[in-house]
């Protein structure tokens, strides 16, 4: 093993076997090539940014792919939740009124998502926040729809 601390500075030892604790991958960890980040499933792509985070990449941007994995399918709750006071507050509009705001809505939403991921992996939010910021609008909105709508 040879430890280099500098120019003209070198060290260098001689043994049988060698063991170290701090490299926890696997030889076959380090010849895969890596699966796109929207391939991977949750706990996957988080072990793939903690090896990432040992190496001293930046992760910012798999940061916020992983919390989008959880809020993109809570939208559709999200979207719901938003929907249902449009349904059935304005019967005078009509279905289609209602139907069309919800699909606007969701149009909306899902280019927040897009917003929101290029701007946590600008790291101008962070990465939680960015995902979850258009729900947390979009859910808002829909409680307080929920509170006006008359029943």
């Amino acid at each position: 093993m040879r430890y280099l601390g500098g120019p003209g500075r070198e060290q260098t030892f001689t043994f049988d076997t060698l063991r170290t604790t701090v490299l926890q991958e696997t030889p076959t960890d380090l010849l895969a090539e890596p699966k796109a980040p929207d391939e991977m499933r949750y706990v996957e792509l988080g072990r793939y940014i903690d090896a990432l985070a040992r190496s001293g990449s930046d992760t910012k941007k798999l940061r916020v792919e992983r919390a989008l994995k959880l809020a993109v399918p809570f939208a559709c709750i999200i979207i719901a939740v938003f929907g249902a006071p449009l349904a059935i507050s304005t019967p005078r509009s009509g279905m289609a009124w209602g139907v069309a705001v919800c699909l606007a809505t969701t149009f909306i939403d899902l280019l927040a998502f897009q917003l929101s991921k290029a701007v946590g992996s600008g790291g101008a939010l962070p990465p939680t926040f960015a995902a979850w910021a258009p729900n947390l609008v979009v859910g808002a909105a829909g409680v307080w729809l929920l509170g006006k709508a008359r029943t």
